[in-house]
């Protein structure tokens, strides 16, 4: 009976699997990184507040955020305005089926920024690690009061958002095919909706009670949260949150795309031998 050494089986397990070369694709052009998996596509726009001003699924034709002007963003203090700024350095590491995006930016006034993004082929959710470093003079807290990340789609969704707090806290909005979460790994992260100009169109994941005091350039520790773009309603969006508690415990995440309807581990793959 032949035996297959650890670089055969990989080649004849990938042979068997759709979209088997894992791809990802990231494009930093201009003001916009393009992010591509077999699950989604994303645009991360560069200037001014920085963040995704488009959300797809694979196979749904239309972005589940359309506001040109603040569609997904922080904000550092909603008293003073503290935005991120524009993005002032991508930095894109890419391994099969995975790709780490660091984004940096400095504040208007107080804070240096950076978002840690990890993509994975066959996940419809991404990780984000944000932390700040202290860039002023004098000692500044982080998060700060309206620190958030925010999303307002400029869509009427009327009814169709909701908030949990279990398994983790998380929150979503979602029309006839798709939807779009955000799922905090802090307990004390507040799911919320947000009422911008009045229209109460805006979700939200509130960690003003993360607060700590950063002292003259230190660094503080990550925010961690994930966003989930996949097909399907409200009921998705709230059972893939077992999933992330899992990721956020230090699981790897679970592949949704092997065999079509038979699930595995993304790092089950990645590390057969």
């Amino acid at each position: 009976m032949d035996v297959f050494s650890g670089s055969a089986y990989r080649f004849l397990l990938f042979s068997q699997l759709p979209n088997s070369s894992l791809p990802i694709s990231v494009d930093d052009t201009g003001g916009i990184v393009d992010i591509r998996t077999d699950m989604y596509e994303l645009s991360w726009e560069k200037t001014d507040t920085m963040g995704y001003v488009r959300a797809k699924p694979k196979g749904i034709a239309k972005s589940l955020i359309q506001n040109a002007e603040d569609p997904f963003f922080h904000a550092g203090n909603y008293a003073e305005w503290e935005y991120w700024g524009e993005t002032q350095k991508v930095d894109i590491q890419k391994s099969p089926g995975k790709a780490v995006i660091e984004y940096t930016s400095k504040g208007t006034k107080f804070l240096e920024y950076s978002c840690v993004a990890t993509h994975w082929d066959g996940i419809p959710y991404f990780k984000h690690e944000v932390r700040a470093k202290n860039i002023s003079k004098e000692a500044k807290v982080f998060p700060v009061s309206g620190y958030d990340p925010m999303v307002n789609p400029n869509l009427e969704f009327g009814d169709q958002m909701e908030k949990w707090v279990e398994p983790i806290p998380h929150i979503a909005y979602w029309n006839a095919n798709a939807y779009f979460g955000l799922y905090s790994a802090l307990a004390k992260a507040k799911p919320k909706f947000g009422n911008w100009q009045g229209k109460g169109s805006m979700i939200q994941l509130d960690h003003d009670r993360q607060m700590v005091l950063l002292n003259k350039k230190q660094i503080s520790d990550p925010v961690i949260y994930c966003v989930s773009i996949g097909k399907g309603g409200k009921d998705k969006a709230h059972k893939i949150a077992a999933e992330i508690q899992r990721v956020f415990a230090g699981a790897d995440p679970q592949s949704v795309k092997v065999f079509d309807k038979l699930s595995t581990r993304w790092g089950t793959i990645k590390t057969i031998d």
